[in-house]
């Protein structure tokens, strides 16, 4: 069974996938893609504040997002922009979203007699 819409299908093995899935396991690479995501592409000032990092860690993780392929840069005088490129990642998260990550399986419990 292939869960990915059609226009995803063929973007990469496993393997890739995997390391979109690691990109994403870290909270403040989890953030920025979120961000990301609401915003459509941001500064890398404007990112440290909405994910309330220093500017060295936001930096390299950005890099970890960029080498990888899920986020792009642009320079628009002295300021880069970045935005996500991987449309699997907004797939991966728009999932999230729908599931609820406060759900925390509650629904899932059964009533005891």
């Amino acid at each position: 069974m292939d869960i990915w819409p059609r226009q995803l299908r063929g973007q990469g093995s496993r393997e890739s996938l995997a390391r979109l899935f690691g990109d994403l396991s870290h909270p403040l690479r989890l953030a920025v893609v979120t961000r990301l995501l609401s915003v459509e592409k941001e500064c890398v000032c404007g990112l440290a504040r909405s994910c309330r990092a220093d500017q060295p860690t936001l930096s390299r993780h950005l890099r970890i997002l960029k080498d990888h392929g899920v986020v792009a840069d642009r320079r628009e005088g002295v300021k880069v922009f970045y935005q996500v490129v991987d449309p699997r990642a907004a797939a991966i998260l728009s999932c999230i979203k729908i599931v609820g990550p406060d759900q925390g399986g509650e629904h899932l419990k059964q009533e005891g007699p």
